[in-house]
């Protein structure tokens, strides 16, 4: 009896041909692509993105995928130039903040309008000599300049490549106060005055020290008197005062006038020069002019 043979595997099927004519529902289904290897899976999972076509596709163009170059940046001309000049102030800079030939010396600094105050004293009060010209503060040293004892306002000027001016104006004294013990010189303003060139118009005498306050400094209504006697041209010079008489001094024609502490003083003194007129043209005479009291004059 013959071998039993085996049959034959069948086949493969054959992919059904399509035909143009045949509804779409019987064209047949592309092949299946193959899934990505899993350490390619992984790369990609790991790299936290999505799979793309690429990976789905064969390795060989995965590969090409991967070894694409990085972008290229593109700066303008106009960028490298403007790095360049930023680079170059910097470095200007740096070098202006430490070169030598920009510090701020004695021979390159000028201090005008002084009269009375030494130079020396603005010069250290300024704080300016051997400081970078860069770095000077010219409203800062003004002010550490009007802080000086007579010293009414002060500007700084500043000038390449290291000059600087310092203008300041003084107080001009108004009187001298001649207390118990000292004597000062006072401006219009209150300020001390150092007692240097011309003396001040006015002296006023307080031997009871009643002018000052508690600070050592005149009293307000008394400098305000003053500067009341001063504007109303009356030719005296020596003053005096105390704390009942207020200011009082000899008038050319040889009367004591007292002029008190209250009332408005340009009407007292106003009635003084009128009475100054009138005893010239009527020879009257008296030796105490009494204005203590406002609105009121005493003749003694």
């Amino acid at each position: 009896m013959p071998p039993r043979r085996e049959p034959p595997p069948p086949a493969p099927e054959e992919e059904a041909p399509f035909h143009p004519s045949e509804p779409w529902w019987r064209k047949p289904l592309p092949p299946a692509q193959e899934a990505l290897p899993s350490q390619e899976r992984g790369a990609g999972a790991a790299r936290g993105r999505k799979a793309t076509r690429f990976e789905t596709s064969t390795p060989g163009v995965v590969e090409k995928a991967r070894s694409l170059p990085w972008p290229k940046v593109h700066i303008s001309r106009r960028a490298v130039a403007f790095i360049g000049v930023f680079m170059a102030l910097v470095a200007g800079l740096t070098v202006a903040l430490t070169n030598e030939n920009f510090a701020v010396t004695r021979e390159l600094t000028t201090v005008r309008g002084l009269h009375r105050v030494a130079e020396e004293d603005v010069r250290r009060a300024s704080k300016l000599e051997g400081t970078n010209i860069f770095r000077v503060q010219p409203g800062q040293a003004a002010k550490n300049v009007k802080e000086l004892p007579g010293i009414a306002a002060a500007h700084v000027h500043v000038w390449l490549p290291a000059q600087i001016v310092i203008d300041v104006q003084e107080h001009e004294p108004l009187v001298a106060w001649q207390g118990i013990t000292t004597t000062v010189w006072v401006a219009d303003t209150g300020a001390v005055v150092p007692m240097t060139s011309d003396p001040p118009p006015l002296e006023l005498v307080d031997k009871t020290g009643a002018a000052a306050e508690a600070n050592g400094r005149l009293r307000p209504h008394v400098l305000a008197n003053l500067k009341a006697l001063r504007a109303a041209g009356i030719e005296v010079t020596s003053l005096f005062y105390g704390p009942k008489e207020g200011i009082y001094f000899r008038s050319p024609e040889g009367w004591t006038v007292y002029l008190g502490n209250e009332g408005q003083m340009p009407a007292k003194l106003a009635a003084l020069q009128e009475l100054r007129k009138n005893n010239i043209a009527r020879n009257v005479r008296a030796t105490t002019v009494d204005l203590r009291i406002d609105g009121r004059m005493q003749l003694r």
